[in-house]
């Protein structure tokens, strides 16, 4: 919030190490800035029409932090699933190939790969 409070000026990238922006006052302050920016975001969206307008789950997997020690296991995603009504599940990871995502494949057979691209 220093950073964000005295406008400071840096020249160099952030050490996510040693960094830290995840705070309840840092994150209140960039959910308005994009809350002042959706409507600008939402507008060149190709999919802009179905903002508001799908019952369409999208899951980011990362792979390298679900799969290490202590962390959430394949059961917290197929639980969250399995709470919802939805029409499209589509999943982002590292991997598609890998074990973790193969069997949520065969629990979901539909559902749809979003590739790297970005989009």
């Amino acid at each position: 919030m220093n950073y964000f409070n005295n406008d400071i000026k840096v020249d160099y990238n952030f050490d996510f190490m040693k960094d830290y922006f995840q705070s309840e006052e840092i994150t209140t302050v960039l959910h308005s800035h994009l809350k002042d920016k959706m409507k600008n975001i939402i507008d060149k969206n190709p999919y802009k029409e179905r903002y508001n307008n799908n019952n369409d789950i999208f899951i980011h997997i990362r792979l390298t932090d679900t799969k290490r020690d202590g962390m959430i296991g394949i059961n917290y995603y197929i639980h969250c699933i399995n709470l919802l009504k939805y029409d499209n599940i589509y999943i982002g990871s590292d991997d598609f190939n890998d074990d973790f995502i193969k069997k949520i494949k065969t629990l979901y057979p539909k559902v749809i790969f979003v590739n790297k691209n970005p989009i």
